[in-house]
């Protein structure tokens, strides 16, 4: 850490009260006067204007709003270097999730579809992907990414319908399956059925 004196430091010369005051008249930001410093430390304007002129304060609050200006910038820099640092993971797992649910058959070179995938996974894979490529990032760091890359950007319609009909057909299965499994056993109730004429 740095023992270098900050212009907003208090100086040598200046009495406790001033610099009380002076921090004050720091910490009114954009509605800093002196009126204003005066009224907040309960001095008179004509004792704040006699420190004002000679501490320099107008002075060393300009380097005090520039250098908070400079680390609020760093700050938001920083910022957006996680956030562009965690995009790019983000792209990274999707690309590798992407290598898991669509390769092409070695024999036949057409494109396959993972069946252990859920209609539902697929599809948030394919919508990541989709938004991925619109976007136009950066392609996949990784060797498998960059090769997932360069078979998926070039699907032909008939690619993409393929994968539309896979994940249509297993959510319509999906759907069936779910409905059977929560059918009540036995007579709806109500029905008339088991009642007595």
């Amino acid at each position: 850490m740095s023992t270098e004196a900050r212009e907003w430091d208090r100086l040598p010369e200046e009495s406790g009260p001033a610099f009380a005051a002076f921090r004050t008249f720091l910490e009114l930001g954009c509605e800093r006067t002196v009126v204003a410093a005066a009224r907040q430390v309960g001095k008179s304007e004509r004792l704040l204007r006699k420190w004002v002129s000679r501490h320099r304060w107008w002075a060393r609050a300009r380097a005090f709003d520039n250098a908070t200006a400079r680390a609020a910038e760093e700050d938001r820099r920083a910022a957006e270097r996680r956030r562009l640092d965690y995009a790019g993971r983000v792209e990274r797992i999707a690309w590798a999730r992407l290598a898991q649910l669509v390769r092409t058959d070695p024999v036949t070179g057409e494109m396959v579809v993972d069946s252990s995938f859920t209609p539902r996974e697929a599809l948030a894979v394919i919508r990541l992907m989709v938004e991925l490529t619109q976007r136009g990032g950066p392609e996949p760091a990784e060797e498998e990414g960059q090769a997932v890359a360069g078979r998926l950007r070039p699907l032909s319609s008939a690619q993409l319908e393929g994968l539309i009909a896979y994940i249509t057909a297993n959510a319509q299965e999906e759907k069936t399956n779910v409905e059977t499994t929560s059918q009540p056993e036995g007579p709806p109730v109500g029905d008339g059925a088991g009642e007595a004429e």
